[in-house]
């Protein structure tokens, strides 16, 4: 349960290091001229002017909610990769095949087996359900609910193991809010038309899964729908908002066992933690407490033939995808259609492509990176980022708005930033999962199982600083404020963000924002409150914690003001570490390419070198989004929609108006500006 500052649904290319086969597509180029609309003014859309010539010809493919010119090129690339292994690790197409590929073969071949899910799911639906009639009988609530949890499958509240925020050097336990089948709180508590609409359709779903499951006749169910409904509203009643979780002295609240027993009581709590191998909890977070409260008045009061209802509802949402295809349909008939307006299913194959990477991911990363990676990507990766760091570190040392103590905790937090590149340099052990040739459901059970046990042995234990929180084949990269480090998978080390033959400005308006990004988020409004060690700390001194907290409101109220459709907005606060690093990103990466360029060099006559790097950086943006993805990402995701992360950076620039010669009147030159970095 580590939380993760990541660049967004897809993040860096660092090197032409993926050799894709001949057989698949190829890569976007780096800058594409063709992909641009110069008819456009550059200072009053930006966005369309680098994309507008890409917008103009791409549609979105019918089973994806969006596309993009970058990340989800190169993850389609990626996903093409891995069919190829798994494919041949599922013929047993070897002489001598290691335990690592047998067991991958036999996942990805029990996965597009859906014929023997007719048989599995039923067994597999009356076994859970007779264990949820026990409860009240011969088992607790806390037996089954821990019995569920350890499956992988979550009920009520959402339980694990997380740094300790503020002694980075160990891991404890944390039990947090959790139990919603809807995005987030906000999905329950906001009246008006378009959430109870959303709200309606859900409660349509609910019953359809519950008639699948024969859990009620079509007369039953959707009144017992309507009381899953009432159930999860009364979850999302004591839940932290959105934003209020970005703030981690919200969500830490480190009472012990003893502390949660008094907020929950009615759970057995000593039973449900023995279950893990857990038998003292001293060392607990309780991340939200009134949460806890609430979920105590809930099954105390509630009758408990609803809240059975409720623990059979989440077994077949938390199972959908493993199940038969009625229920997969279902699925994504809701998930996909409704709230992400996906046209159509992604085929077979790639579902059981990204099952696989999901839940044996470092067993098939290792054979990604055997197939796909090489040391050259590492290495030019840390050129560029050592130029970034020594930009950032240039910067922080002339701030005029810091003083020299915070300034010289920054700059000790900014050199002892860990850099984690293509690959972890130990592999997780998966020996003792237990994978069968043709049971897709309980591969993903025994699956379950064996990371909720690892999940757990590592409460009481000192952290591990080695562990990577995203698979090699991941197209992303994340920064970790707990671990202050920056992780960039191989998956993303490819064009477009990265050529070695490419310009300079080609390349750090891609790879090197995103580099750029990744380093400003460790000194964003949440990033910032941990020291270089991953404690939570306050560091700062106060006037200029305070002068910090004001420069960002800036970007909180310039993001406030952008509308996503018809009575939707931007949410400034929610996403404003994200919009902090894209700024700072943005900045770091233009000071380091303008001190490692090189005179004469222009790849693209048409443009000058500072606007080829910008048209660069706007490139890694162009996006392709539904309507329906769009106004859920608006009330779900920390990261603005891709036309807002490039115009609102660049209009903070002033650098960027030079470029285009953008007179003080235009959208994209305002008198005043943000700066945080």
């Amino acid at each position: 349960m580590k939380k993760l500052l990541s660049f967004g649904f897809v993040s860096a290319l660092i090197g032409s290091t993926l050799v894709p086969s001949s057989s698949y597509a190829a890569f976007e180029p780096m800058l594409d001229e063709s992909a641009m609309n110069q008819a456009i003014d550059p200072c009053v859309d930006f966005y369309t002017y680098s994309c507008g010539g890409w917008l103009a010809k791409t549609q979105i493919p019918a089973d994806y909610p969006l596309w993009s010119r970058s990340f989800l090129t190169i993850r389609d690339q990626n996903e093409q990769i891995l069919k190829g292994i798994l494919e041949d690790y599922s013929q047993d197409n070897f002489s001598h095949p290691s335990t690592y590929q047998k067991k991958l073969g036999m996942f990805y071949g029990s996965c597009m087996d859906t014929d023997a899910l007719k048989s599995a799911t039923p067994k597999f639906l009356k076994t859970a359900f007779s264990e949820v009639e026990a409860i009240g009988k011969t088992r607790t609530l806390s037996q089954i609910v821990g019995k569920f949890h350890k499956e992988g499958i979550g009920l009520f509240f959402n339980i694990g193991s997380t740094q300790d925020k503020k002694d980075s050097s160990r891991m404890i336990a944390v039990v947090d809010q959790g139990g919603l089948g809807l995005p987030n709180r906000d999905y329950y508590l906001e009246k008006n038309e378009k959430k109870e609409k959303i709200r309606s359709q859900y409660v349509e779903h609910v019953a359809k899964m519950l008639e699948l499951g024969a859990v009620a006749s079509p007369a039953e169910a959707k009144k017992q729908a309507q009381t899953i409904l009432e159930i999860e509203t009364e979850l999302a009643k004591n839940s932290l908002s959105p934003v209020d979780r970005r703030d981690p002295y919200k969500t830490y609240h480190p009472v012990g066992g003893q502390g949660l027993k008094e907020l929950a009581p009615s759970f057995a709590w000593d039973d449900l933690f023995s279950q893990f191998g857990i038998h003292q909890t001293k060392d607990l977070n309780v991340a939200v407490p009134e949460f806890m409260s609430g979920l105590n008045q809930l099954v105390t009061h509630r009758p408990l033939e609803e809240i059975k209802l409720y623990v059979k509802w989440h077994i077949l949402h938390g199972m959908a995808g493993a199940m038969d295809l009625r229920f997969v349909d279902e699925n994504f008939r809701f998930y996909g259609l409704t709230l992400s307006g996906q046209k159509k299913q992604k085929p077979r194959w790639k579902t059981c492509v990204a099952s696989t990477d999901s839940l044996l991911g470092e067993a098939l990363g290792e054979a990604f990176v055997k197939k796909a990676f090489g040391e050259e990507g590492k290495k030019q990766t840390l050129h560029i980022l050592q130029a970034l760091q020594a930009s950032f570190e240039k910067t922080l040392s002339s701030l005029d708005w810091m003083d020299k103590k915070t300034q010289e905790a920054a700059l000790v937090k900014l050199k002892t930033i860990q850099n984690k590149m293509g690959y972890p340099d130990k592999w997780k052990d998966i020996s003792k999962m237990d994978i069968k040739k043709t049971n897709y459901l309980e591969n993903t059970l025994s699956a379950g199982r064996f990371w909720v046990e690892d999940d757990f042995k590592k409460v009481g234990k000192p952290t591990d600083r080695t562990e990577w929180y995203m698979t090699p084949p991941t197209v992303n990269a994340y920064y970790s404020a707990e671990g202050n480090e920056i992780v960039f998978p191989a998956g993303i080390l490819q064009p477009p963000f990265f050529e070695r033959n490419a310009g300079l400005a080609a390349n750090y308006g891609a790879i090197g924002v995103v580099i750029g990004h990744e380093l400003t988020h460790g000194f964003d409004d949440e990033g910032r409150k941990f020291d270089s060690k991953g404690n939570l700390n306050e560091w700062w001194t106060p006037k200029v914690a305070e002068t910090f907290t004001h420069r960002a409101e800036c970007l909180v109220n310039q993001f406030d003001k952008y509308k996503v459709a018809e009575g939707v907005s931007i949410n400034g606060k929610l996403t404003l570490g994200e919009n902090i690093a894209d700024l700072g990103g943005l900045k770091l990466a233009y000071q380091a390419f303008q001190a490692s360029r090189k005179d004469g060099e222009s790849k693209h006559p048409s443009l000058s070198p500072e606007q080829q790097f910008f048209v660069s950086f706007g490139q890694a943006w162009c996006t392709q989004i539904t309507p329906e993805l769009e106004k859920l990402r608006a009330a779900t995701d920390p990261h603005s929609p891709p036309q807002y992360r490039v115009n609102g950076s660049v209009q903070n620039l002033p650098e960027f108006a030079k470029a285009f010669g953008c007179a003080k009147s235009k959208p994209l030159n305002p008198s005043r500006t943000c700066s945080i970095w």
